[in-house]
């Protein structure tokens, strides 16, 4: 064999025709964000994270945006690819569905059975927002649907299949509360991409609680005036049975709850006996033939006088007669009269002699 000497180049590779998997999905917080590359993909092969610059990256506002990935050293060329800051407010995301780009995000709610009507109540906006956080819908998947592929968000009830043991352990755990009705409560994720849905997703938690209401059934409605009915919701996931409290609504018959795990659940109930109004002890009561009525006030004691530090005195006031005349005219003009009388009986007396 013969080898001719020459010269062995080697040509940078373009990276025309690759593909990008973005970072985490980003949801518009009103600050600059980046979008980072996960990782470049070419002819199926990773390359190495030296071999390519990132640029134009980086929004503020929700909506879709460019980057471009440009080759280096052994690599050549640039690729551009689109990434979304997706909505986080209701303002942002007017209407029935969440449009982005060409594609939709819808939210439903779907009943399955004899079971009562439930109702997820966290904006549909506030809902992406929360999946794309906890990278349940990714960045990828944003820009599926930007490109025209849908989301659907369903919230499902069901009847459950619920184990006596479970049972038994969830009545337990409700501690004197009756166990009414149990609801199998779930969160799917479906992707419909070109007009094909894909298997639903389940998603077992959610990175913040979501409120949630449920129709109580009309048996489970308490009509005797005689008691008072509390709600609790009792949830069993993975295991780990937990009792949650429950806003009862009156006038919709619905209660409301917060949950982040989705799994089996029961609606429960204690009733406790109203009080009854008996009267306030004493205050209807009669004494020494008064009474104090409604809305009477009672004017207070006055208060004692304090006791005198001086010697007390000995005069002694004298009765009063209702004649506000001074007493002491009458004692002198008794004692002239009786003077008078006096002088006369001497006269008298010496002029017999």
């Amino acid at each position: 064999m013969t080898f001719a000497e020459g010269t062995f180049t080697i040509e940078p590779k373009s990276i025309k025709g690759a593909t990008v998997v973005l970072g985490k999905g980003l949801i518009a917080n009103g600050a600059e964000q980046t979008q980072t590359v996960e990782k470049v993909l070419l002819d199926g092969k990773e390359l190495p994270a030296d071999s390519y610059t990132v640029a134009d990256n980086t929004a503020t506002a929700h909506g879709i945006y460019t980057l471009t990935v440009t080759g280096k050293g052994n690599y050549t060329d640039s690729i551009t690819w689109t990434y979304v800051i997706a909505p986080a407010k209701a303002e942002d995301a007017p209407g029935e569905d969440i449009t982005i780009g060409s594609g939709k995000v819808k939210v439903d709610v779907q009943s399955e059975g004899a079971v009562p009507p439930i109702d997820l109540l966290t904006d549909k906006a506030e809902l992406l927002a929360m999946l794309v956080n906890s990278g349940d819908i990714t960045a990828d998947e944003l820009v599926q649907i930007a490109n025209g592929a849908s989301v659907d968000i369903v919230l499902t009830v069901k009847e459950p299949n619920v184990s006596d043991e479970v049972k038994t352990a969830m009545a337990q755990a409700a501690k004197g509360y009756t166990i009414g009705q149990y609801l199998d409560i779930s969160l799917f994720k479906y992707m419909t991409v070109n007009g094909n849905r894909q298997p639903g997703a389940a998603l077992h938690t959610t990175k913040n609680a979501l409120p949630i209401s449920v129709v109580v059934p009309d048996a489970l409605i308490n009509t005797n005036s005689a008691v008072n009915r509390n709600y609790c919701i009792v949830r069993c996931h993975e295991g780990a049975i937990a009792v949650l409290d429950a806003a009862f609504d009156v006038a919709n018959k619905t209660l409301t709850f917060k949950t982040d795990r989705f799994s089996v659940y029961a609606i429960a109930y204690k009733d406790t006996a109203v009080p009854s109004s008996g009267s306030n002890p004493g205050s209807n009561n009669s004494s020494n033939g008064s009474e104090t009525k409604k809305n009477e006030v009672v004017a207070p004691t006055p208060a004692p006088t304090p006791a005198s530090t001086s010697k007390p005195s000995t005069i002694t006031a004298m009765p009063q007669t209702g004649d506000t005349s001074n007493p002491t005219l009458y004692v002198v003009l008794l004692v002239v009269s009786l003077l008078g009388l006096a002088v006369v009986f001497v006269y008298k007396r010496t002029n017999n002699k």
